[in-house]
Parts: structure tokens; sequence; C-alpha cells
């Protein structure tokens, strides 16, 4: 009996995790025919719950420099996401795997923020601590990062603070890119 429910529970499993990917690919196919031009999405959720409104769109910049990437990212409500990281040595070579750990002095940063009050005015901004960064995608058409990992607020005793989980993906149309000594020659 025990092994007919475990063999069960297995294959069911199995089938289930086939399942997402032809979901997530309609769910970032979505995302791209709402942008326009230099507009990204920042999809997010923290400890379970949705970050950012729907209706955020982003707009901002991405600066490749000295083998580091920065982006920065800001919506109309003021919500703003900044990731740093080190590129890869092999630039061509996509997806872009980037795992981090703070605690251990990560060279990858992300902040992400958003305005609760405007009167007085009050934010609510979380650090990841750990986890990775996959860049799927990076070209004159569209950037698209995907994040997974844990994180605490911002402005807490990261030894004191119990990490919550941070997923989402970024989308940004058309992106604003800036190079230094470097094209997208170098990314294709």
């Amino acid at each position: 009996m025990f092994f007919k429910r475990f063999l069960g529970l297995l294959l069911s499993s199995l089938l289930l995790a086939c399942e997402p990917k032809p979901q997530q690919d309609q769910r970032l196919e979505d995302y791209k025919s709402v942008l326009a031009d230099h507009q990204a999405l920042i999809r997010l959720e923290i400890a379970g719950d949705t970050f950012y409104a729907n209706e955020c769109i982003f707009k901002g910049s991405i600066s490749l420099s000295n083998g580091t990437m920065a982006i920065n990212l800001k919506n109309q409500f003021d919500g703003q996401t900044i990731v740093s990281l080190k590129m890869p040595d092999r630039l061509k070579d996509f997806p872009w795997e980037i795992t981090f750990d703070e605690r251990k002095g990560a060279q990858t940063q992300v902040l992400i923020g958003k305005i609760i009050e405007t009167n007085p005015l009050k934010g609510l901004g979380y650090v990841m601590t750990s986890g990775s960064l996959t860049v799927k995608q990076m070209d004159p058409e569209y950037f698209h990062m995907d994040l997974h990992g844990k994180g605490v607020k911002y402005g807490v005793d990261l030894l004191l603070e119990q990490p919550v989980e941070i997923k989402g993906t970024i989308v940004y149309k058309s992106p604003h890119v800036s190079f230094d000594h470097m094209s997208w020659s170098d990314l294709q």
C-alpha cells in the first residue's frame, strides 16, 4: 500500500514538474506583449506576497563596465530595484547563472524597494542575502532575468532577521544599455 501511494506521488510530481515550462513561456510572452520600447516589468513575490502592483511599469538603465553589470529600474510610484553583479567570463554563453551569498562576501547585490505611505513618507525595502540570478536573454530587443533566493528587510541586522523567500522576473523591452569598452557584439 505504501509503495503504491509513494509511486503515485512520485509520478504526479514528475508530471507536474514538467508542466510549468509552457506556462512560464506563455507568461513571458504576455509580459513582452504589454511593454513599449524602454519599459520593464518586474514581477516579484516576497514571502509569498506580490511586491509590486501589476500596473507598475519600470524605466531605467543597464550599465556594463569592467566586468560588472548594474541594473537600475524605477516605476511610476517610486518603487525601485537595483541589481549589481559580476558578469561571467564567457559573455556569449546564455543563460548566465550567478549564485551569491552576502554573508560570504558576494560580488552581487539586489535591492528592492517601494513607497508604502506618502504622508509621512515611508518605504519598504528588501536586500537579497543569498540566491541565484539567471540572465536568460540580453540583446537589443529584450533583457530577461529571473531571480530566486532569500532576503531580509532593509535596515535590519542580517544575523538577527529571519530571511524570507524572494522570487521573480525582470523583463525589459529595448533596454537602455550603456557599454564601457564593449558592445552588443561582445554578448552575441
